[in-house]
C-alpha cells in the first residue's frame, strides 16, 4: 500500500526541511486523515494531509 504522507516526509527531510509534528492521525471533514506539520519560510504552520482509505 502506498503511503503518500511518508513519501512527502522523506522528500522534505531529504531537502533539509524540518518537520514540526507528525505524521499523526487526525479526523478531517469527511473521515480519518494522516497529517504532517511544517513551517513555511515566513514561519507559518502548514498542514499536509491525506485521507486514509
Amino acid at each position: 500500500m502506498d503511503d503518500p504522507v511518508a513519501d512527502v516526509v522523506a522528500q522534505l527531510t531529504a531537502a533539509g526541511i524540518a518537520i514540526e509534528e507528525g505524521p499523526v492521525e487526525r479526523t478531517g471533514a469527511t473521515g480519518p486523515i494522516t497529517s504532517v506539520y511544517l513551517r513555511d519560510p515566513d514561519g507559518n504552520l502548514v498542514e499536509l494531509s491525506n485521507y486514509r482509505d
